[in-house]
């Protein structure tokens, strides 16, 4: 059945749902179940982009991994906790991206954006058996690039040129410090730069 009704035209569907809705009391219930978790779920949205969020507790999450929660598993489980550890690290980065929208607030992609840059700090600057692994394992695959790309692309122009320049500046210091981290940050450098450079009305380039 699910086959054939893939065949059937998305309005003939909708034609056929409004009549049964009608004439069957379970799907009405249905229908109203599913129409109420979806307003509520756009509503939510709505609040979250009109909301400033801070990211801050993502930040203290992978600290957390790096400098305390995985302290006693290194020494009993060491490549399992490794595993674990960066496997956690990069599920935080990624949830990052999930929250910022083109219609967020500006100050939410900012804030997004610039907890990536304190995130990869963190890891650049870490010290310890632990943080150490970590950079081996974030040099071969991390997903901070990724989340940034995914932040980046919410921004407008206008909001770069306005306010990006204090992103920039972190963010050229931590691909300065990066050695083998992070692969393709550098693009994600010259993405900012570019736009700078063509926002500028006085002739002077973005160095």
């Amino acid at each position: 059945m699910t086959r054939y009704i893939s065949l059937i035209d998305d309005v003939k569907i909708r034609d056929v749902l409004a009549i049964a809705v009608v004439r069957h009391r379970d799907i009405h219930d249905m229908v109203q179940t599913e129409y109420e978790r979806t307003a509520q779920e756009i509503q939510d949205q709505l609040n979250e982009d009109a909301s400033v969020l801070s990211f801050a507790k993502e930040h203290i999450k992978v600290q957390n991994i790096l400098y305390g929660e995985y302290d006693e598993l290194v020494r009993w489980k060491k490549q399992e906790t490794i595993h674990r550890a960066f496997g956690s690290i990069n599920e935080i980065i990624m949830g990052i991206p999930r929250h910022v929208r083109p219609r967020s607030n500006w100050k939410t992609k900012f804030n997004a954006f610039l907890t990536l840059i304190w995130i990869g700090r963190g890891i650049v600057d870490g010290i310890g058996s632990l943080p150490c692994e970590i950079r081996d394992q974030m040099a071969i695959d991390s997903r901070l690039v990724d989340a940034m790309e995914e932040v980046y692309a919410t921004m407008s122009e206008e909001e770069i040129l306005e306010d990006g320049s204090r992103l920039v500046e972190a963010l050229v210091d931590l691909e300065k410090d990066r050695e083998s981290l992070f692969a393709g940050l550098d693009m994600v450098v010259d993405m900012f730069k570019e736009v700078m450079r063509q926002g500028r009305t006085d002739g002077e380039q973005y160095e």
